[in-house]
């Protein structure tokens, strides 16, 4: 999925914006998240605590959006079960 298509309808409505990498072999660089203009975080739990921090400075949420690989990824940190499915790469 292109990025910045999947940000279009998001990001002016979001207070703040958090990218980061993805466990797939398909996903984006953090290099190539970079280049759209957003603090790209180091891997899903650090993404996570930074959002979940400012949601609660906020009083706001943390929306995941991405591909279903990015929301697996959130799931298994915020749960703490196994990612599912496994990475490909």
């Amino acid at each position: 999925k292109d990025p910045a298509i999947v940000l279009e309808p998001l990001a002016g409505r979001a207070s703040s914006v958090r990218l980061t990498t993805v466990g797939s072999a398909r996903g984006r660089s953090s290099s190539e998240l970079g280049a759209l203009g957003y603090p790209v975080a180091a891997g899903m739990t650090h993404a996570l605590a930074d959002a979940g921090r400012l949601a609660r400075k906020d009083g706001g949420y943390v929306l995941v959006a991405g591909s279903l690989f990015l929301v697996a990824d959130a799931i298994a940190v915020l749960t703490g079960a196994p990612r599912d499915p496994p990475t490909d790469g």
